[in-house]
């Protein structure tokens, strides 16, 4: 994937999951979406605490291994913004540090 068409990607994704912060345990849209973007990637994962947290496993040419996790979860906090991807639940919020964890985890997929 091309550097520009990654980064546009990257910002599409965290747009979407901003918007749809959910807090511990309750991570369904944002599983779904990981996992689904690990489908298209064609990266093998499993789904492990209810569903909530996905794991990938990445082949490469060495015998050794990484393991990569990124959280998915928003904290109860009221967003005071008026950007267009706002979060669409009222006190709940993806913090920035979150979104790049997440942005990171998909990002590496590519690599």
């Amino acid at each position: 994937m091309k550097t520009q068409t990654l980064h546009n990607q990257l910002v599409e994704w965290r747009h979407d999951l901003h918007m749809h912060p959910q807090i511990s345990f309750e991570e369904e849209y944002a599983s779904n979406k990981v996992s689904t973007l690990l489908r298209e990637f064609g990266i093998e994962f499993i789904m492990v605490l209810q569903e909530q947290e996905c794991r990938s496993f990445k082949k490469g040419n060495s015998s050794k291994s990484i393991g990569i996790r990124a959280d998915m979860d928003a904290l109860p906090i009221h967003e005071k913004n008026n950007f267009n991807y706002k979060s669409k639940f009222e006190n709940r919020m993806q913090l920035v540090d979150m979104m790049a964890i997440q942005q990171c985890f998909l990002v590496l997929q590519n690599i």
